[in-house]
């Protein structure tokens, strides 16, 4: 079964549509006629025929190609284990 919102309840409830686009595709509507279809990006990735990292599927291929972006700059994260009293 799909799930149909409308743009105004994708506004209005943007958090509960995507745990459910998480789970199904969901199409938005526009003024009455299908406009969007929001879907999880694994579900993407399957109807795409991509499987690509996610550093991959956040990097900038249009307009901002030419932003250049170095790792280096990063502060180094140090990982812990948890304290659990």
């Amino acid at each position: 079964m799909t799930t149909t919102a409308t743009s105004q309840e994708l506004n209005q409830y943007s958090s509960a549509i995507q745990r459910k686009a998480e789970v199904e595709p969901v199409i938005i509507t526009k003024r009455g006629k299908p406009n969007l279809v929001l879907l999880s990006f694994e579900e993407y990735q399957e109807i795409t025929g991509e499987k690509q990292s996610i550093l991959d599927a956040l990097s900038f291929d249009g307009e901002f190609a030419d932003f250049d972006f170095d790792r280096s700059e990063l502060p180094q994260v140090t990982m812990r284990g948890a304290e659990l009293d």
